[in-house]
């Protein structure tokens, strides 16, 4: 198992740092059904308590092991630098047209996740904000 899962880690299914791995998200990843495999490799490891995928980022091995409400999406967990610095800016920002002037700008990343709307106030930009991390790092991932 563990040769198997060092396999995985290497492969075009994953990128990143050891212990900070995401999901790639590859089209031919998906078609081939590669994350399914994937999926049954890891719940083979942790049903019989053997190696597990300790690789992974923190908040993808918490989805495999702990009930999904319980979890928390994390800027961290953003491989992609320039979704990261979007996500980065929007937390920081303090003022709504501040928010909406970086919404706007970058508008089709949240089309593209059907999630771009008008933020009217700080306290939705919270809500907002942590579903939307939520949602980049890990319900995303149901697809797969």
């Amino acid at each position: 198992m563990i040769l198997l899962l060092e396999h995985l880690r290497n492969s075009s299914l994953f990128i990143g740092e050891e212990n900070s791995t995401f999901l790639t998200g590859f089209a031919q990843c998906i078609e081939d059904d590669s994350y399914v495999l994937a999926g049954q490799i890891f719940s083979l490891c942790l049903f019989h308590g053997g190696s597990s995928p300790q690789f992974l980022v923190p908040q993808l091995f918490d989805g495999l092991i702990q009930i999904p409400n319980t979890l928390k999406g994390s800027i961290e967990s953003i491989y992609n630098l320039e979704s990261k610095q979007i996500y980065e800016s929007l937390q920081k920002s303090k003022y709504i047209n501040k928010i909406d002037e970086v919404l706007t700008e970058k508008s089709k990343l949240f089309e593209l996740a059907g999630t771009f709307r008008t933020i009217k106030n700080l306290e939705e930009k919270t809500r907002w904000f942590t579903k939307q991390l939520i949602g980049f790092c890990l319900e995303r991932l149901a697809q797969f």
